[in-house]
């Protein structure tokens, strides 16, 4: 509450230690962690990525017993999904998975 309140200038490396930001790296480091982040988001199932990302957003706003309901109908889901499927099909042929974002990659 006093960072709020007082206003006061903080550093990166607090900002980190206050958990506000994530990932801290030096300016000459920037864009090589951009993109690399980018590599990591780019390979994950997008399914996947949408349906966690309406986990998260609901999960502040919602009592605890309805957002295991929203969880368990968003697991449901992802399990039906083409990304469910390719990853497994993935697994079991020993390769990586190749996510297919809805039309591109037709």
């Amino acid at each position: 509450r006093a960072l709020a309140l007082l206003g006061d200038a903080i550093t990166a490396e607090q900002a980190q230690t206050f958990g506000l930001v994530w990932q801290v790296v030096d300016d000459t480091a920037l864009r090589d962690a951009a993109l690399a982040m980018a590599e990591r988001f780019a390979a994950l199932p997008p399914e996947g990525l949408k349906l966690t990302k309406q986990a998260l957003d609901t999960a502040m706003e919602t009592t605890f017993d309805r957002q295991l309901d929203i969880e368990r109908d968003l697991q449901s889901l992802a399990g039906q999904s083409a990304d469910n499927k390719e990853a497994v099909t993935a697994f079991l042929e020993k390769r990586a998975p190749v996510f297919k974002v809805k039309g591109k990659n037709s």
